[in-house]
């Protein structure tokens, strides 16, 4: 018998998304970034403006503070540029509510400087963003509802 089960009404499938894996080690470490995410510096690096939304989700604050880290030792200091912000951000439960409201608004406009966000679960509870190309789960989700609530944050 089981206990508690859930009905699942819809369907995972997202036939316009493309679902790739690929294995990485247990942890994050300082390679992390460097190995598995060369592309996206690249991308940062040679055309920031047009680089696509992309949500990168961790398991934990530990992981999602750790893997921006890494990003901003890869990616120049924009501070004083026309940007003046990162376009790398991390949003997680314990984000201030003026660093959060700063970032959805930066993240969610069109014309907004942050391009990928670095996440845990925390920021996919009612936010809503727009033109959201790429979702990365960084390790397996937890659960089924937490996977599809990633990917509903794609509008691809």
């Amino acid at each position: 018998h089981m206990k508690d089960p859930v009905r699942i009404k819809t369907s995972p499938n997202r036939p316009n998304i493309l679902y790739s894996a690929i294995s990485i080690p247990n942890k994050i470490d300082d390679q992390t970034v460097g190995i598995h995410f060369q592309w996206l510096v690249r991308e940062l690096k040679d055309d920031l403006r047009n680089c696509a939304r992309t949500i990168i989700f961790c398991h934990n604050k530990r992981h999602a503070e750790a893997l921006m880290r890494q990003f901003y030792s890869e990616l120049p200091d924009y501070e004083g540029t026309e940007l003046d912000v990162n376009p790398v951000e991390c949003f997680h439960a314990e984000t201030r509510e003026f660093f959060k409201r700063q970032i959805v608004e930066s993240f969610a406009t069109k014309d907004g400087t942050v391009r990928v966000l670095v996440a845990t679960t925390a920021f996919g509870v009612g936010v809503d963003c727009r033109d959201v190309r790429r979702i990365i789960h960084v390790g397996p989700p937890d659960d089924i509802d937490n996977y599809m609530q990633g990917d509903r944050k794609s509008n691809v």
